[in-house]
């Protein structure tokens, strides 16, 4: 318990609204850069979810690939190390960093934390 209170100290869950994604959207590309460390040490997209575009249910469970058929979603992933304000690197482009604010109630039982082994 005491580890799984120590990674939540510094994660956040990040959700996004993906439209008109294309065979380049991939999750495994959003990454938080990091001035201070190697490109290989940034933390990269943990656990994440594919929502329908009003994100009231999973598309797919947990740890399966987004179904390609749809291309208007929401994206849910976990990132540990949040630096606030610092950019989100994506498999399109860079986004600009934002300031974490309070999980919606409706991610708590769709998108449960799950702690790294």
């Amino acid at each position: 318990m005491e580890e799984i209170k120590r990674q939540l100290k510094s994660t956040v869950l990040v959700e996004l609204l993906a439209s008109d994604a294309d065979a380049n959207f991939d999750a495994s590309y959003f990454a938080q850069e990091n001035p201070n460390l190697p490109r290989a040490s940034w933390q990269v997209a943990w656990a994440e979810a594919f929502l329908p575009a009003d994100g009231q249910q999973l598309l797919v469970d947990r740890w399966e690939p987004r179904p390609l058929h749809h291309t208007t979603f929401r994206a849910a992933f976990f990132m540990h190390q949040w630096l606030v304000g610092g950019p989100l690197l994506t498999s399109y482009s860079t986004l600009p960093g934002v300031k974490p604010t309070s999980m919606p109630d409706r991610l708590f039982d769709l998108v449960p934390y799950e702690p790294v082994n």
